[in-house]
C-alpha cells in the first residue's frame, strides 16, 4: 500500500470528506487533489518509513485552503490553522499518531523553503524539499508547468502581472538561496537554478 492509500485511510472519514471537497474545489487545478497525491506518492522515494506518517500529514494538509488572491503566507496560515483544528479528534481516533506532530506539521505546512528553522527534523527538510521539486525538472516540463500555473492563476479571476511579480519575487529568493533541497532531490540542485536564472533573464 503506498502513501496515498495509506495517507487518505489514516484520515477519520468525516476529515477526509471535508479535505477531498476542499482539493476538488474549482478554480486550483495546480494545488488541488493530483498535486497533493503527487507529493504523497514522491514521499515514498524521499522519507525515511520512520518519518512517513508526519509527512503524510502535511501533504494533505499543505494546500487545503487555497485562494489564489489571498496576501502572501494566508494560504498557508489557513491550513495550518484548519490541521489544528482536526488534529485533537486525529489523536484521539487514529492509532500511532505522536502529538508532538500537532506543532510539527502547524510549523512546516506555514514555512518558507527558503528560510527553515535549524529545529527543522529531517521528514520536515524532506516535505519542503518535495515542494519545491517542481524548480529542478527537466527545462521542457519546467516551461510547461509554468505555462499551466499562469493560466490557472488567471482562470480564477487572478490579474496577470501580479502573477508574475510573485513568481519572479519566489525565483529570486530562490536564487539567493544558498542551498534549496536538503533531504531529497539533491541531483536536482543545479537544474534548479539553471531553470530561475533562465527564466528570470540572468
Amino acid at each position: 500500500m503506498n502513501s496515498v492509500m495509506k495517507a487518505w485511510g489514516d484520515l477519520p472519514p468525516i476529515f477526509a470528506d471535508r479535505l477531498m471537497a476542499l482539493l476538488c474545489a474549482p478554480g486550483r487545478p495546480g494545488h488541488g487533489l493530483h498535486r497533493v497525491n503527487q507529493l504523497l506518492i514522491e514521499a515514498d522515494r524521499a522519507c525515511h518509513p520512520h518519518w512517513l506518517r508526519p509527512l503524510r500529514w502535511a501533504a494533505l494538509y499543505h494546500t487545503a485552503v487555497h485562494d489564489p488572491l489571498a496576501p502572501p503566507g494566508a494560504n498557508q496560515r489557513a491550513s495550518a490553522e484548519l490541521w489544528l483544528e482536526h488534529f485533537p479528534a486525529i489523536f484521539e481516533t487514529v492509532r500511532g499518531v505522536a502529538g508532538s506532530w500537532e506543532q510539527e506539521v502547524a510549523a512546516v505546512i506555514e514555512a518558507s523553503p527558503f528560510a527553515r528553522p535549524e529545529s527543522f527534523l529531517p521528514w520536515q527538510h524532506a516535505f519542503l524539499d518535495l515542494g519545491l521539486g517542481w524548480l529542478g525538472e527537466a527545462e521542457g516540463l519546467y516551461a510547461a508547468r509554468r505555462v499551466f500555473q499562469a493560466a490557472a492563476h488567471e482562470a480564477a479571476g487572478g490579474n496577470p502581472g501580479d502573477w508574475l511579480g510573485s513568481r519572479r519575487d519566489f525565483l529570486e529568493r530562490a536564487l539567493a538561496c544558498p542551498r534549496l533541497f536538503h533531504r531529497a532531490y539533491a541531483e536536482r540542485e543545479a537544474q534548479a537554478r539553471q531553470n530561475a536564472s533562465r527564466e528570470l533573464g540572468r
